[in-house]
């Protein structure tokens, strides 16, 4: 998932204080048996798997965090509609969902490219197909070019979707291409265009952009905090 950091306005979500255990020791407990009791915390502490991993991307203002076990359209959706309904976000512009990753190359874009154009451009109950766009956005290399892209696109759909329509401005489906430095990143937004391309904030909110400090971002509990929409 590909985080864009360039605006501040608002408090994102307020970061829910976990339970901890509880570490009163029994007034008769041993001091050995108190030092395995703690080493054993810290070991299972560091067995417990991650769901949040955030990765470098080598650009200012962009983050890309990988969730594991989570539908990443879903999850983007969610995220987008509760920071549009009231003033929650403070430090995110836009959150755009990434289903596959790869190094920069041609081939694999395209093989991208059909993956997602087969997974979102299916036909409905109806008998319809979805109506799609492009997004394509490119950071710091040019040596993928927005016209090679579409090219791709527009053959994926012939084969795989002919019926399927372009809409430039109201979208059922939107691919996003992204070209960050030295890797290639394809997803689908859903009505792109009716969310105001994902923006993270009401509509009638204005503000200032500055800068972030990416480091005082603290991701996973943002990610606890939104995943805990799907209970």
């Amino acid at each position: 998932m590909f985080w864009n950091l360039n605006i501040c306005y608002s408090v994102l979500f307020t970061a829910s204080n976990e339970a901890g255990k509880n570490s009163d020791d029994d007034l008769g407990e041993d001091v050995a048996d108190s030092l395995k009791r703690i080493c054993a915390e810290v070991r299972e502490d560091r067995n417990r798997v991650r769901r949040c991993i955030q990765r470098p991307t080598g650009v200012k203002n962009c983050l890309f965090i990988a969730v594991q076990d989570a539908d990443v359209v879903d999850l983007a959706e969610r995220m987008v509609t509760y920071a549009q309904s009231s003033r929650q976000c403070r430090y995110l512009q836009r959150v755009l969902p990434v289903e596959e990753t790869a190094e920069v190359d041609l081939k694999k874009l395209n093989d991208m490219i059909l993956k997602c154009v087969s997974r979102h451009l299916k036909a409905r109950e109806d008998g319809s197909v979805p109506s799609y766009s492009m997004e394509f956005r490119a950071r710091n290399n040019d040596s993928v070019k927005k016209t090679d892209a579409l090219e791709m696109l527009g053959t994926a759909v012939n084969s795989i979707a002919p019926t399927a329509k372009v809409d430039l401005n109201g979208a059922d489906v939107t691919i996003s291409v992204l070209l960050l430095r030295k890797t290639l990143m394809v997803g689908a937004a859903p009505n792109y265009f009716g969310k105001r391309k994902y923006i993270m904030r009401p509509k009638e909110e204005k503000f200032d952009a500055v800068e972030v400090d990416q480091k005082k971002i603290n991701v996973e509990n943002v990610l606890k905090e939104v995943t805990s929409l799907d209970k």
